[in-house]
């Protein structure tokens, strides 16, 4: 996507869900309620949060009992997909804190938020990640439980979970698969000291006439406490592969539910030998406890490291806990301890005293026994005692990576063992394979370069990636002699392979590429950097220029970083199941990419460096051109500083707790041309940031204690301005002077309407992001603002192509279609979010992803009489109705008859709808052109929510247009019978011919999710084939009792599971055993082996997150 950047990278400004502003940071990243002064774990959901304010027992978090009312009112509707609190459900002073809830948790907040994103909007999430994030929660149940002083053992308000009790596809980041046939049982917890009882698994053999339970026993691992979701096939949460007949079980990761490392394959037989070296000490107990691995930078010992570490995790019985550490160059004895501390589940934070700190660490890693602790990346040695490192233990190890023998020797390491550069024979092989083929007549000369990369595996593989493709043997020579000036050039105190990296960097075809490439060494060290984010610098800072629409820039973006990905200079990277993309950088590229900044003093780069305040004056010389102190622990620029810096145009301070920034600061870095002071607490902007002439880009998003900013009139350069989230008290002075503004995004600054007449004064608006709510103030919920715009100024915007915004009316909506379509030379936008008409202030909790292109509908007075003036644009991909007066979707018709492209289609509050569509409606309609055919073919989620009376959803008739719809999620309409309503008979006349003789299929559905249906009795009155399922969720529907649903039949007329079938989910365990019925007698038991049974003692009628969009 093109629409700017998103503050979502690691260690980047945090996304701006609201319940953010109720944490306060702490040392080592973590964060405390502001409230009680709960703390959360360094990588903390917003999820969890949410669960700690709303009053919810039962979700592995202790729940707050300082929140005022209207902050816990929204965290629990947030968490309940916007429905309000039951009437009988208690707050949290009523509910049960020993109850452990398995209810699947909303999506995390933190993969993206579309309101806080311009026009980047993903697609709602899919049952299956809904569930993934509420395994990623029950992973972290024991992290909490152990911040905040219980020891891991069940606290009042707390689950029990444990870092050693899941196994398989879970990772202490969000968005890992989850393990696929779970069987859930979740009893009380066990008494200290107790195990609880583990589920068996049944592995489920397809194919055969009866599917039979194998009984595979598993005892429970010592130090362990059974996890609420144990795997009914085989090994507790094991993955399982299906082979067609059988399905074969395969483990990937530790019993803390760690995943394996991806990493590239070992190169040569020295390589090999080293391995196994490294493998049999660590498996000889009566072996010395450390070893140190060390070589040169570049040699391989990081990737030697990984084969070990995911060895380690992938064969059982050897060691339970296997700790990596990556220690760099920013290192100290505090810092080292909070990593340790953090990746075993240790609270260190409200300890200062360090040797304190280290008795509580060693104590910690004595009692857990066999462990092995591998630090990567050490500089410098450091004394064991001093961090808390035991390692003298029988059972555990230590092993440790370095360039330097000396720190080897200095830390005591009893085995060494050295990582030797590769032989020719294996440096050629190495580099052929990834260079490709190449002509006969090169050959030769392309060993003699491959012989200058000393052996050394990351100077081979950039090496061959920057030659990649190139044929012709003059430039392979002139390649060769410049290999040979730089190594003759080389200053002795460089690693070796850096003449191999600066060669792979000046031999980029492209300025503006190099400079891409410098860009990423801004970024803090070892952390993924947001595709989206650092294009937009470059956008900024005019690398990326000469494009004639952002989505071009940033298409050009994105091939820059291809081509340095091309060139192994950068490394694609991706988080969790998160579908944005991510680079990072070797250290050592890293390192090679700021040598070459600071040449000449044109660099300063102390990102993430700990800093508590500036650099000192000696450091900004007049050549500076760059300079990142992001993510440092500077609070104050007093008045001292006043640097000369003429030629400095990228000054990147955000991520600081800043509060004080003297106006001298910026009087002499005139050419400054990109300015972010995002996550600061900056209370005001200097004034002296007004007569910045040449700034393109000012960045003060998250600032939410900023109420000034001085006069932005002079500021006529500027072009992308981002004023989002923050406590701004009125509409800066001088924006209608902002005559080449192309990206626009802020809130309405106190305002419920946008300035009349500034809008077609930013004519050159590309993007437009008009948001709708401020930070809280002390005490307070973060505040739902509502700011309108009026729509003729909005489509008078002829270059806009991204568009958030809110319209008051229909009329404003009206106006906003005519206004564009009055002129052939209006862009068509590539993504939108436009709301219509007043909205429930608990809306922008409920919906956080939406499609790229989405039309809200909100309270408007419906003319049944009458059609709308306008329909909506052919390409809506998503329409949320939030209408209390539409009785169906037939009100909407003349709006969404030509929405062809229509994907999801997200119902809420609807209170007079009693469905969707009445068949009688397909009776007495004209055939539409398109008709409603077109329009529902292309739908592929269907949501209703919170509809009091629905009572039937979609008719029989409807069904064959469905034909690629994959979820259908329908929860807490308390009158609904039938899912699928009516019967073929009910339908003759209406079903054409064809049809009414078919089968009745959903071809494509792979999720159904029926959720505090206190009346339904129906999924389908008909037989209803749905073969691709991979998901049935039925809570609380205790009325329930025809399915419908037909399971695939094997030749002897038995029933088989459909073939794509992972899980289902019920509760009560009583309506599973007694109510519900299938269409074959035998179903019930061929699908037993994928039930998931929830166990809680959460009051019923209070629906999950997994339900809402």
């Amino acid at each position: 996507m093109f629409e700017g950047p998103k503050k979502k990278a690691v260690k980047m400004a945090r996304q701006n869900d609201p319940f953010w502003d109720f944490v306060g940071k702490l040392d080592g990243g973590r964060f405390n309620c502001t409230f009680c002064g709960y703390k959360y774990a360094a990588a903390t959901s917003v999820t969890r949060i949410k669960w700690h304010l709303s009053g919810v027992q039962g979700r592995g978090v202790a729940i707050c009992r300082q929140v005022p009312e209207d902050v816990q009112e929204a965290a629990f509707q947030a968490v309940h997909g916007g429905n309000k609190r039951h009437k009988g459900i208690a707050s949290s002073s009523n509910f049960n804190d020993n109850a452990i809830s398995t209810i699947p948790q909303e999506q995390n907040n933190e993969v993206d938020n579309f309101a806080g994103d311009a026009g980047r909007i993903q697609a709602l999430g899919t049952m299956g990640q809904a569930l993934e994030r509420f395994l990623e929660e029950i992973n972290n149940v024991m992290e909490d439980d152990i911040e905040n002083g219980t020891g891991g053992l069940v606290q009042p308000g707390a689950g029990a979970s444990s870092s050693g009790g899941l196994t398989g596809n879970t990772n202490e980041t969000p968005g890992d698969p989850l393990p696929t046939s779970l069987h859930v049982e979740v009893d009380n917890v066990a008494p200290e000291g107790q195990h609880l009882e583990r589920v068996t698994g049944q592995p489920v053999v397809r194919g055969s006439s009866h599917e039979r339970p194998l009984v595979n026993h598993d005892e429970p691992q010592e130090d362990q406490l059974c996890p609420p979701l144990v795997n009914m096939v085989g090994d507790p949460g094991q993955p399982v592969v299906r082979d067609n007949s059988r399905e074969v079980l395969q483990r990937n990761g530790d019993d803390s539910g760690r995943d394996v490392f991806l990493t590239e394959e070992l190169t040569g037989g020295e390589f090999e030998n080293n391995k196994n070296a490294i493998w049999s000490w660590i498996m000889n107990d009566e072996a010395s406890s450390s070893i140190g691995i060390y070589g040169m930078g570049g040699a391989g010992k990081t990737t030697l490291l990984t084969h070990i570490y995911n060895q380690l995790l992938q064969e059982p019985g050897t060691f339970p806990r296997v700790h990596w550490i990556t220690v760099s160059q920013d290192f100290s004895v505090c810092k080292l301890q909070n990593l340790i501390a953090k990746d075993i589940y240790l609270d260190l934070s409200n300890e200062d005293n360090e040797r304190k700190r280290a008795a509580k660490l060693s104590k910690a890693l004595i009692k857990k026994q066999r462990w092995v602790l591998i630090l990567d990346d050490l500089w410098d040695c450091f004394d064991y005692n001093k961090v808390g490192i035991p390692i003298r233990v029988k059972g555990c190890k230590l092993i440790l990576t370095t360039r330097s023998f000396g720190v080897c020797q200095r830390m005591f390491c009893q085995k060494t063992i050295k990582v030797e550069p590769l032989s020719m024979e294996e440096a050629w092989a190495l580099f052929m394979k990834v260079l490709g083929c190449i002509p006969p007549e090169v050959e030769e000369i392309a060993k003699s370069v491959a012989s200058e990369c000393a052996g050394l595996p990351l100077g081979i593989i950039t090496m061959a990636g920057t030659m990649r493709g190139v044929d012709d043997r003059c430039e392979w020579r002139n390649a060769l002699e410049d290999l040979k000036q730089s190594r003759i050039r080389k200053d002795d105190m460089e690693p070796e392979v850096f003449h191999v990296l600066r060669f792979s960097y000046m031999h980029l075809k492209e300025s503006a590429l190099q400079q891409c490439f410098l860009y990423c060494a801004l970024f803090p060290e070892d952390v993924e950097i947001l595709r989206e984010d650092l294009i937009a610098y470059l956008i900024d800072e005019g690398v990326i220029k000469g494009l004639k629409s952002r989505e071009a820039e940033f298409n050009k973006g994105h091939s820059m970083l291809n081509k340095l990905e091309r060139a192994c200079l950068l490394e694609g990277a991706k988080i969790g199941y998160d579908d944005d993309r991510y680079v990072k950088m070797h250290d050592l590229v890293r390192d090679m990419a700021i040598q070459i900044l600071e040449d000449n003093s044109q660099g300063m780069v102390k990102a993430g460096a700990q800093l508590i305040e500036l650099s000192g004056a000696e450091e900004w010389t007049e050549n500076l051109t760059r300079v990142s102190l992001m993510n440092n622990q500077i609070e104050e620029i007093p008045s001292r500083h006043s640097p000369k810096c003429p030629n400095l145009s990228t000054l990147l301070l955000c991520g600081n707790p800043l509060v004080l920034i003297a106006d001298s600061f910026f009087e002499q870095l005139h050419g400054l041309k990109v300015l972010d002071l995002s996550s600061t607490g900056i209370t005001k902007l200097s004034d002296s940031v007004s007569e910045l002439v040449n700034l393109t880009a000012l960045l003060i998003n998250k600032c939410m204690k900023l109420r000034h900013v001085p006069s932005l009139e002079k500021l006529r350069a500027l072009k992308r301005l981002e004023l989002h989230y923050t406590t701004l008290e009125k509409i800066p002075q001088g924006m209608e002077c902002l005559c080449n503004l192309r990206y626009l995004r802020m809130n309405g600054c106190g305002e419920k309407e946008f300035p009349s007449g500034l809008l077609p004064k930013l004519s050159h608006l590309h993007v437009f992001v008009l948001e709708e709510w401020i930070p809280p103030t002390k005490g307070t919920l973060r505040q739902y603002a509502p700011v309108t715009v009026k729509g003729k100024e909005v489509g008078c915007l002829r270059n806009l192509e991204s568009l958030e915004c809110h319209f008051e009316g229909y009329s404003d909506y009206v106006e906003y279609l005519k206004s564009r379509k009055s002129r052939a030379d209006t862009k068509s936008l590539s993504t939108y979010k436009i709301c219509v008409g007043l909205l429930d202030k608990y809306y922008y909790y409920a919906v956080d992803d939406c499609r790229r292109k989405t039309i809200v509908w909100g309270s408007l007075s419906i003319d049944r009489d009458g059609d709308f003036q306008v329909m909506f644009s052919k390409d809506i991909q998503q329409l949320d109705i939030y209408n209390y007066d539409a009785t169906s979707l037939c009100d909407f018709w003349s709006l969404i008859k030509n929405a062809t492209e229509l994907e999801v289609i997200n119902i809420k509050y609807c209170n007079s709808m009693e469905s969707l569509v009445s068949s009688s409606w397909f009776r007495s309609a004209p055939l539409p052109s398109p008709s409603y055919k077109d329009i529902f073919s292309g739908l592929k989620e269907f949501h209703c929510c919170g509809c009091k009376s629905m009572k039937k959803l979609f008719p029989l008739v409807l069904l064959p247009s469905l034909v690629n719809l994959e979820a259908i999620r329908v929860t807490d309409c308390v009158k609904m019978e039938e899912i699928i309503s009516g019967t073929r008979s009910d339908e003759e006349g209406v079903m054409d011919e064809e049809s009414s003789n078919s089968e009745l299929k959903l071809p494509k559905l792979r999720e159904l999710v029926v959720f505090g249906l206190l009346e339904l009795k129906s999924i389908c009155s008909e037989k209803l084939i749905c073969d691709s399922l991979e998901v049935i969720e039925v809570y609380d529907c205790q009325k329930l009792k025809r399915m419908g649903i037909c399971t695939p039949l094997l030749e002897n007329g038995q029933p088989s599971p459909p073939p794509s079938l992972k899980n289902i989910y019920v509760y009560p365990v009583e309506w599973w055993e007694s109510v519900v019925e299938w269409e074959h007698p035998n179903t019930k038991d061929v699908l037993r082996p994928f039930v998931n049974i929830y166990k809680t003692k959460r009051m019923v009628g209070v629906s999950s997150g997994v339900g809402a969009s």
